[in-house]
């Protein structure tokens, strides 16, 4: 059980490339870098990242096979099942998704 999110992405560096021939379940927890992700960072211009948007970044790594996900509400859980229903990150978004996590991280 690892942190790993956008505005904290240490572990594609410090674990993953560890790990890599060894299996183990990976389960990935704060998503949302308690919910810092969710907020428009100051000087960001462009659009914010969602619930949903975390989860896919965490699940894109073929390294974690499982994503926690805190949602209050059905409506919450019900968008955060249709995000990752999208599938993995295409390149454009993972790249927008690191540089706002940067952002986020200053």
């Amino acid at each position: 059980m690892l942190r790993s999110n956008a505005a904290h992405p240490g572990a594609e560096r410090d674990v993953f490339p560890h790990v890599k021939d060894h299996s183990p379940s990976v389960l990935a927890y704060t998503a949302t870098a308690w919910r810092k992700l969710l907020k428009r960072p100051s000087g960001w211009d462009g659009p914010v990242m969602s619930a949903g948007d975390c989860y896919r970044f965490q699940l894109s790594s073929p390294h974690v096979d499982l994503a926690l996900t805190g949602p209050k509400n059905r409506a919450e859980l019900e968008d955060n099942l249709a995000a990752v229903e999208k599938g993995p990150l295409s390149e454009d978004e993972a790249k927008w998704m690191r540089a706002f996590g940067r952002k986020v991280h200053g």
